[in-house]
């Protein structure tokens, strides 16, 4: 017996290896296309044309009809049973057979199982609002074999482009507004990634000219609900000697109670990726209250291109472990922004050929 399960688990590493082996192959040819562009207003960015806007650089994200994975639309994904979803490209077959068990302890095992053999997997199940599972995917700190194969796939890849694709945009952002002090809230932006991302980068773009971003210039404010998350943040923007500038708060940004003095710049990076068309319409509405008329929100949500490009990993993550993301085509992002009654200035991609696994938004409060 002892054997048979030596024999199994060093079956299933191999498996996950030649997987991940795979889709790291995939990834470095589409890295090593052209680098993404950013763009801010007034300045060139990858974005959809919008119609009668001059010609540009534009990258058309074409709108398509409902994507489905084996007949379904995404949608119902999360209704499907989990024996629909599980292959022995993925699991062991006693795995298969383990899950395809209706009685619900038995899926209590399997949670355990992949709980207790990835990291990516127990961090969902437990505590998903927490951005634990970000750092091991933005950092490359996985070491288990199940968490290579979730973090070097295409989802993997598409998050740390959205993380560097955004810190670009966000670069730029204060490089172009240098001398003009600005306020940014980061609602849910966990250790503030993308605020250090911001400041690397505008500080790379003005080297010639020495320019540090200083207090003066930049005041983050992340808003966050998870206290481990917070503390690990004012940690990191201690060590990088940028607590100055990067400031922490625990809080329910959409709570009545909530205040907040208006910004200049929302950014709202994976918020609504698990919300419903009115749930994301809610949440924008609440978030315009702090921004400023005419200012700015950058916010990044997952499209349904992502569950067609990497079905594995969404149906391991949402129908095992039960991670709840909502995707949403081209038009419904555009009726969400519309409805909370802000402008639309362009919705770019991740990737420099668009057509990604998120839809990055830059949109205005109307004045």
């Amino acid at each position: 017996m002892k054997e048979r399960k030596t024999i199994i688990r060093k079956s299933f590493l191999i498996v996950v290896f030649f997987s991940w082996e795979e889709n790291m192959g995939t990834q470095e040819q589409e890295r090593s296309k052209a680098e993404v562009g950013v763009g801010i207003t007034g300045l060139p960015s990858p974005q959809i044309a919008e119609e009668g806007s001059a010609p540009g650089p534009t990258i058309e994200l074409a709108d398509r009809p409902a994507i489905t994975l084996e007949g379904e639309p995404v949608e119902l994904l999360a209704q499907q049973e989990l024996s629909e979803f599980l292959t022995e490209a993925l699991l062991p077959r006693w795995r298969t057979q383990l899950v395809t068990n209706p009685l619900p302890e038995e899926r209590e095992k399997m949670v355990a199982r992949l709980c207790a053999e990835s990291e990516i997997c127990r961090i969902l199940h437990q505590w998903p609002a927490s951005d634990a599972m970000l750092r091991l995917v933005y950092y490359h700190q996985v070491q288990k074999p199940v968490d290579v194969w979730l973090s070097g796939g295409p989802s993997g890849q598409a998050l740390r482009d959205r993380l560097r694709f955004c810190s670009q945009w966000l670069g730029q952002w204060l490089v172009h507004n240098r001398g003009r002090p600005k306020l940014v809230m980061d609602p849910g932006g966990g250790h503030a990634p993308y605020g250090f991302g911001a400041i690397i980068e505008a500080e790379r773009r003005a080297r010639r000219e020495s320019w540090k971003v200083t207090a003066r210039d930049l005041q983050w404010s992340v808003v966050d609900l998870d206290q481990i998350t917070v503390e690990y943040g004012q940690e990191m923007a201690r060590q990088k000697k940028l607590d100055q500038l990067v400031h922490f708060q625990k809080a329910n940004f959409m709570s009545r109670g909530f205040i907040h003095p208006q910004v200049d710049l929302v950014v709202l990076i994976g918020v609504l990726c698990g919300m419903t068309e009115e749930e994301a319409v809610k949440c924008l509405v609440r978030i315009s209250d702090f921004v400023k008329p005419g200012g700015e929100i950058l916010a990044a949500t997952l499209r349904d291109t992502a569950f067609a490009e990497d079905p594995m990993t969404f149906r391991t993550l949402c129908n095992v472990i039960g991670w709840h993301l909502r995707p949403k085509t081209l038009s419904q992002v555009k009726r969400v922004f519309t409805k909370a009654g802000l402008q639309i200035k362009g919705i770019m991609s991740e990737r420099a050929y668009g057509d990604g696994q998120y839809a990055i938004v830059h949109a205005i409060n109307p004045a």
